[in-house]
Parts: C-alpha cells; sequence; structure tokens
C-alpha cells in the first residue's frame, strides 16, 4: 500500500484548503483553527489554548472551539485517511496526519537541504511568493526541514500576521522586523511609524545583519512618506553607495521606487519619469514578479498625478494584480495604502479615493488591524 501524501494547501484569498484532490470551503474562523493545529501538529492543545490563539481578544462563548471543530470534522470527512482532528481526552485536541512522509530519510541530507535553502532564498529574491510556498507545503513529501526563520517569513509573506506576532519559535530581535513591517503597512500615521524604527534601530547590534541593513533602507519610504525630505535623501545617497557595492537588481529596483516616490514628495515630475524608465528597462531582463508589481503601481500613480486618470486607473489596478498573484501579502497591503494616501494627497478623484477606501476597509476586516497595531505596540513597549 502507497503512503498518503500529508499535505494541506491553505488558501488565505477564500479561506478554503486543498487536500486529497478537493478544494473544502472554510468560514474565516475555522480556517484559522485549521491551519493552527496543522503548524502545530506534534501538540495537543486545550480549549483556553485555542482560544487565545486563533481568537485573541475576542470574547466568544464557552463552546465556540467545540462548535467550529465539529464543523471542521464534517467538512474534511472525505480527507479522513490523510488528516483528522483528533479528541484527547482531559485537554482538548490535536491534529493527526495519516502516515506522513515526515519521516523521510533525506531530512537527514543536509547537501539536499542546504541546495532547497538556496531556492527558497531565489524565490524570495525575485518575489516568487507561490513557488515558495509551494515549497513550504510539500516539505514532508520533498524531505525539506524548514528553519523557524523560513517559517517566520512565509507567515509573514502569507497574511499570517497574529501567528508572527505572537510566535515564541524566535527571539523578539528575530521577529521585530516582522512587527515594524506590518505596523507600518497599517499605520498612517508616518511619524509614529518613524519612531518606532529610530527605536529599534538604536538597538541595531542586537538584529540579524540582512534585517538592519534592510530596515535602515526602508527608513528611506518612512522619511518619505512623514515629509521629511532631507533625511529622506541622506539615506538615499547612503543606500547608493552601498548597493554599488553590491550590485544587487532586487534592491535597486526597491531604491528605483524610493527614488520615484521621494520625486513624487517633491513634485519632480520628470525624476519620477526618469526613474519609472529606467526600473521598467531593468525589468525587461530579470524575472522581479513582486517588484514589477509595485513599479507597475508607481506607473499608475504617476499617470494619475498627471491627470490621464483612465490610463492611470487601470494601471494602478494591474500593479496590484500582479501583487496578488505573487502572493506577498505585506507588499499588496502596503501598496494599498500608498495608492490611498497618494490620491488623497494628489489627485482629486473621489471615484478612485472612494474604490480605494473600499478596498482598504475590507483588507482592515480581514487581518483585524486595530488589534493587530494594538499587539505590536504594546510588544515593541515592553521591549523597547
Amino acid at each position: 500500500m502507497g503512503r498518503a501524501v500529508s499535505m494541506i494547501r491553505f488558501n488565505l484569498n477564500d479561506f478554503s484548503i486543498s487536500v486529497a484532490g478537493k478544494t473544502i470551503s472554510l468560514l474565516p474562523k475555522e480556517f484559522a483553527l485549521l491551519q493552527f493545529l496543522y503548524e502545530n501538529k506534534k501538540h495537543s492543545f486545550s480549549r483556553e489554548q485555542l482560544l487565545d490563539a486563533v481568537w485573541g481578544l475576542e470574547n466568544p462563548g464557552e463552546r465556540t472551539v467545540d462548535d467550529h471543530v465539529y464543523r471542521i470534522r464534517r467538512k474534511l470527512k472525505d480527507a479522513g485517511h490523510i488528516v483528522k482532528i483528533d479528541t484527547v481526552r482531559g485537554l482538548g485536541y490535536r491534529l493527526v496526519l495519516e502516515e506522513s512522509a515526515a519521516g523521510s530519510p533525506l531530512l537527514r541530507d543536509q547537501e539536499l537541504n542546504d541546495k532547497y535553502s538556496e531556492l527558497f532564498s531565489k524565490y524570495w529574491l525575485y518575489g516568487h511568493g507561490v513557488a515558495m510556498g509551494l515549497l513550504a507545503e510539500n516539505r514532508d513529501v520533498l524531505g525539506i526541514r524548514l528553519s523557524p526563520q523560513h517559517t517566520l517569513y512565509l507567515s509573514f509573506m502569507s497574511g499570517d500576521f497574529q501567528k508572527v506576532v505572537r510566535t515564541r519559535e524566535v527571539s523578539f530581535f528575530e521577529k521585530v522586523f516582522y512587527l515594524l513591517h506590518i505596523f507600518r503597512m497599517i499605520q498612517f500615521d508616518a511619524e509614529k511609524t518613524l519612531g518606532l524604527f529610530e527605536k529599534v534601530l538604536a538597538q541595531g547590534h542586537r538584529l540579524p545583519q540582512r534585517h538592519r541593513e534592510e530596515l535602515e533602507l526602508n527608513l528611506i519610504s518612512v522619511y518619505s512618506e512623514a515629509g521629511k525630505v532631507g533625511e529622506a535623501e541622506q539615506r538615499l545617497r547612503a543606500a547608493e553607495r552601498i548597493l554599488a557595492r553590491s550590485k544587487d537588481d532586487g534592491y535597486t529596483l526597491f531604491l528605483y521606487i524610493d527614488k520615484i516616490m521621494l520625486s513624487f514628495v517633491n513634485a519632480d515630475m520628470s525624476s519620477v519619469e526618469r526613474y519609472l524608465g529606467d526600473a521598467e528597462k531593468l525589468l525587461e531582463t530579470s524575472p522581479y514578479l513582486r517588484e514589477s508589481g509595485i513599479i507597475k503601481m508607481a506607473r499608475g500613480l504617476w499617470l494619475m498625478r498627471l491627470g490621464r486618470r483612465t490610463e492611470g486607473g487601470p494601471a494602478l489596478s494591474e500593479g496590484l494584480a500582479i501583487l496578488k498573484q505573487s502572493q506577498f501579502v505585506p507588499h499588496y497591503i502596503l501598496a494599498v495604502h500608498t495608492i490611498l494616501l497618494f490620491l488623497e494627497r494628489n489627485v482629486d478623484d473621489a471615484a478612485e479615493i472612494q474604490k480605494y477606501t473600499g478596498l482598504w476597509a475590507y483588507l482592515d476586516r480581514t487581518y483585524n488591524f486595530a488589534d493587530l497595531s494594538g499587539e505590536i505596540s504594546d510588544a515593541l513597549a515592553a521591549r523597547l
């Protein structure tokens, strides 16, 4: 008898899962509960622990967990040979995967796992979130070990922000990079965001080197949004010197984005056009999916600023569609943030502003921005 493939694919966009060749639709909390149990499948959890992990600051009824488990079991009945939720007498529940390939001897092949790590990093570089997700979802079959850092990044990338905030599998200073990025994308008070970035960077020696360097680059866009042009330009010049030595096309594209947004602040439309052209030319020979969506969005902002709204509106939509295709949820949310703020400051178009205000409200409901902001603020205040 062959082994069953112990794998579920979670589709956050519509709260469905793919298992045993079928797609199963779930309610948002059913989805969150099943995903939590799946990601912690070696552990049993009490009802109170599950309430805390999935419902957070909400106040559900005492039978909430039991009711959700009952509904999930009914929906998984045709996949019971692969996955099921067991009742642990006297405690609560645990998720069980049948005949998992997790014991594969491939897990002990360090060279193979090093190659997978390189491949994971390459997909990250090019902004191909779907490929990263598929590697992670098939790790049991492929014999891949995911480090806690890779697991954290995948949670961040896929929009599982509560897991990022609450995880204890990495240290505070290993995850604070992600906390700042979540806060930055959902917070429209750039001064408040700037203050947190500066507090974290004041303890930069405690951060992983790559996180520290990226936060210093990210400060350019935060300064620009806060209207601190001089500070943004100073950071930009320093970043150009660093990138001149590294010659990393991925960072070069992000630097073009910073230049474009700073030129918008300075109302320098000719520079915006020049930087857009340079970035688009680089993208012709580089498969950067995530960055191509951001540049397309910036092209749309430029067209809207020039009053060419019949071209600008579709360009904005196309940019967001590319970002959604990349499945980098944080970049998609930050793009909507950027579009909405730009339109409110620079474009007199009530219909477009209403469109993106509605999209922002949808994202707010989906990811619960208010709770995230509060939890991150509390976590940072406790440690900084």
